[in-house]
Formats: C-alpha cells, structure tokens, sequence
C-alpha cells in the first residue's frame, strides 16, 4: 500500500506519526514519514507493509495528542488483504483532512469547521489552537463537530466514517484542508 500525504491547508503543518503496538514497523525515512513541520504544498509518500497500523496527528503548532488525526490498517480480513482508514476528530479538531482511494473512493470530513462554528467554550480550544471535542464518548456530536458525523469519527462508536475495505487499489492520498481560520 502507497500512502501520500498531502498538506494542502494553505499554511504550514506539524504533524506526528505512531504505528499501532504490535505491527511491522515502517523502513527508515526518506522510505518512512518524517513527523515535523510540513510546508504548504509538501507532499511525502511512503510504502505501508501487510500487517501495519498506525496513526498520524496533525497540528498548526505543539503536538498535545488533542488534533485531527488519519488512522490505518493494511491487514488480512477473511484472506482478503484490505485497507481500513478513517479521520478522526473524537479527541480534538485541528484541520479539515480527507482520504481518497485512487479508484476514486473517499472518506473524511472537508468542511472548514472554524469557518462555520465556534468551539464549544474558549476553553475547550488548546495551545495549539484546536478545538477539544467536549462529548467524545457517547455522542451525538456536539454543534461544533455534528457537520462531520458519520464523516469522521466525532464520538465513540461513529463507526459509519471508518472505509473498511472499500478501497480497491493500493494507492491512498490524504489531505490535510483550511480549517476555516
């Protein structure tokens, strides 16, 4: 599986990557994502192995483990090799980001949430300037997030914005989006 990654948000990035405990680990950059500061217009691509899951986060500044975030598995389900991805924004919402399948399939949530809500309270927005999700665990979504249920995970068991299996091809393009700020 081919995964690019790219920031398309009109600003510079900073992202971080994890892989999932127990999962191959990916080959030594250039071959693997570099977590930092991604330009405007960057791009980076990578080969994801059978058996690999992982998460990336994706912040306008301080990684808090409270921002958007893309999370992956290339496994074998019922002796079919299958992708699942989904955006995640049940922690935090800190950029608009989308996956597409080059057999045209996508998956995510591309509104500019910013642009159209205030977060719940000034005090649910972090030093990195996203927007903590105040009801992560039971839904519904609150105002801030609801344009992105079934889109994105926005609570616990949102399970209509995960694409598994729908992707026919190897190839996978995310992008990071505006954010409305």
């Amino acid at each position: 599986m081919t995964l690019t990654i790219a920031n398309k948000a009109g600003r510079p990035v900073t992202t971080h990557h994890y892989h999932n405990a127990h999962t191959p680990t990916l080959p030594s950059p250039p071959a693997a994502p570099t977590p930092g500061v991604m330009a405007d217009g960057q791009s980076m691509h990578y080969v994801v192995p059978l058996g690999y899951g992982g998460t990336m986060m994706v912040s306008a500044g301080e990684m808090l483990g409270q921002e958007s975030q893309l999370e992956y598995t290339f496994e074998t389900q019922d002796g079919i090799n299958k992708v699942a991805l989904d955006i995640s924004y049940f922690k935090a919402y800190s950029f608009s980001m989308v996956c597409t399948c080059s057999d045209g399939v996508k998956t995510g949530c591309d509104i500019p949430l910013f642009a159209k809500h205030q977060c719940v309270s000034p005090d649910y927005v972090n030093a990195a300037g996203a927007c903590v999700n105040a009801a992560p665990d039971a839904g519904p979504a609150s105002p801030f997030f609801a344009d992105c249920k079934d889109k994105a995970y926005v609570y616990t068991f949102n399970d209509l914005a995960t694409n598994n299996g729908n992707c026919l091809t190897g190839d996978f393009t995310y992008e990071i989006l505006p954010n409305g700020k």
